[in-house]
């Protein structure tokens, strides 16, 4: 039984949620609703468990826009992201890693050996999410949903650490890659510096939770890469309070000032973008919700 009729079968999504359709000009073929009922099936647990512990945790970046402006999925994504405050996140990490049941797993650098991602990922051990750059990497590579630390910061250092993050988090990416066996890669990542990564790790979460213990006005979320730091600054109150979304029909919490930090994100977010530009967002990620990723390593591996 793959993924999907599980979750059928257990009620969680129903068969028609899987039927191909058109949102916002944009076809969602089959296998995109795969995707996405692994990630809802995924985020569903996670939330039961921050539930059982009383862990706070917000809807953010695309999957914010998501549930303001389509109430779900925005058609051309094709993951989830959430948030935590610092101390909900390093609870959570503590206490619900033991919760996460075959198939899901929750993955940290403490839980899976080889991974050195500056955030965790809750992973589906039955499906394939394998990053393309990683593909010769044996950590889990199922498909996920990411989970973010989000920090107190100030105005005044706030470029300086994330300038020092990222450079770190490209280390241990260069890390994470040297076992290709292709000349290009070996050519493009053979600057790892040969530092111990979680080391680099752990200096990476020291720079990002430097304010924790501080009443800062500002927190950012320094250890995601893929936006510029100013779109990832946002006022502390616009996360003082959880507002619940319709997001595919269930409802998830999102930070109650979610309209200025989707403003501060996106600028005028409620307008979509060109035709052109709706596409794949992980376009060097190979996803199959119905394969277990370690039968892709196998067959990359024999290659």
């Amino acid at each position: 039984m793959t993924e999907c009729e599980r979750i059928i079968q257990q009620g969680i999504l129903p068969k028609r949620f899987f039927e191909e359709e058109v949102r916002c000009d944009y076809l969602i073929t089959k296998e995109r609703k795969k995707i996405w009922a692994i990630a809802i099936d995924s985020l569903l647990e996670l939330d039961r468990i921050c539930k059982k512990y009383e862990i706070k945790y917000y809807l953010l970046a695309g999957t914010l826009l998501g549930a303001v402006r389509h109430k779900g999925f925005i058609p051309w994504d094709d993951d989830i992201d959430i948030g935590m405050m610092r101390k909900d996140y390093e609870r959570f990490i503590k206490i619900a890693s033991k919760d996460f049941k075959s198939p899901y797993f929750l993955q940290t650098p403490y839980s899976d050996q080889g991974y050195f991602f500056s955030f965790a990922k809750v992973r589906n051990e039955n499906t394939t999410g394998i990053s393309n750059s990683f593909r010769y990497e044996s950590f889990n590579q199922g498909l996920y949903i990411d989970i973010f630390q989000i920090d107190n910061c100030t105005k005044k250092d706030v470029k300086q650490n994330f300038d020092k993050i990222n450079q770190l988090i490209l280390e241990n990416s260069n890390y994470m890659r040297r076992k290709s066996p292709d000349q290009k890669d070996i050519e493009r990542y053979s600057n790892w510096s040969g530092r111990d990564p979680f080391s680099v790790f752990e200096e990476i979460q020291s720079i990002a939770s430097s304010h924790q213990n501080e009443n800062t006005e500002f927190v950012n979320m320094s250890t995601c890469t893929v936006y510029p730091y100013d779109k990832l600054m946002w006022n502390k109150s616009d996360f003082s309070d959880s507002i619940y979304l319709d997001f595919e029909g269930f409802k998830f919490p999102c930070p109650k000032g979610y309209h200025n930090i989707l403003k501060i994100m996106y600028g005028d977010y409620m307008i979509f973008p060109p035709i052109e530009k709706r596409g794949e967002w992980h376009n060097t990620v190979i996803f199959n919700p119905d394969i277990p990723y370690k039968e892709y390593l196998k067959e990359i591996l024999k290659k």
